[in-house]
Parts: structure tokens; sequence; C-alpha cells
């Protein structure tokens, strides 16, 4: 048996930590988004004006806004809007307004991500007459 020099061995180590590297580019690289979805019980309308604040340790962070809009949600009908912020903890503020002008809900919620893995969302509820509920 001829006898291990020190080349060898640092090239067969070398070997062993790429072999278990090599499935680290498989892995996402990208932080998992929050998805948001409306659906509405009534017979009515309703516009959902949604504010996400992000709750964080980081001071700096903190409060910051990190998403808004008014999102339109017919009669009987759902709206699903994907990937719209990063998936952290935060403090959504809503609003419920008919015709576009007269509120009929307001109020806050906090989100906390799941622990495990899984697709993260927030699902709403309307009720008559224009109450938001989280599911």
């Amino acid at each position: 048996m001829a006898p291990v020099t020190r080349r060898t061995a640092l090239r067969a180590s070398g070997i062993a930590l790429l072999s278990t590297l090599s499935g680290c580019s498989l892995l996402p690289s990208q932080s998992s988004m929050l998805d948001v979805a409306v659906f509405n019980h009534t017979d009515t309308p309703y516009t959902v004006v949604l504010d996400l604040f992000r709750e964080s340790g980081d001071a700096s962070s903190r409060g910051a806004r990190s998403y808004d809009d008014s999102i339109h949600v017919e009669p009987q009908g759902e709206v699903r809007q994907e990937n719209v912020v990063e998936t952290h903890a935060y403090l959504v503020r809503y609003s419920v307004l008919r015709d576009n002008n007269r509120q009929t809900d307001e109020g806050h919620v906090h989100y906390y991500p799941a622990d495990s893995s899984g697709e993260e969302y927030i699902v709403f509820d309307l009720h008559s007459p224009g109450v938001l509920t989280r599911r």
C-alpha cells in the first residue's frame, strides 16, 4: 500500500466537501412571500383598503409601511393577490368602504408567520353589513 501524501489527503477532503455542497444551489435564495385573499359573502360590492406595517425587533424597520392597496370585491366574489410582501410579522390595518366612500368597518389584526414552511397567506371574509373578519 502506497503512503498517503498530504496532497492526496487534501484532495480527497476537498472532493468530499464539494460533494456535500453541490445541492446548495437548489435551495431557495428568496424569502417566502405573503398572499392576501378577500372573500365577499354579501350581495353588495365593497372596497377593502389594506395597510401592512412590518413588526420587528429592529427599531429602524418597525412600523415601516410595507404594503398599501385598495381591493375591490364584487358581490359573492373573491380577490386573491399573490406575493404582496415578504413573509414577516405585520400589523394589518383595514377599512371597508361601500360605494367607495361610505365606511362600514375598520380595525386591525396582527399577522405572524407560521412555523412551518407551508404557503403563507392572510384571508379575510366580508359579511353583511360590510364587516371584515380574518379567517
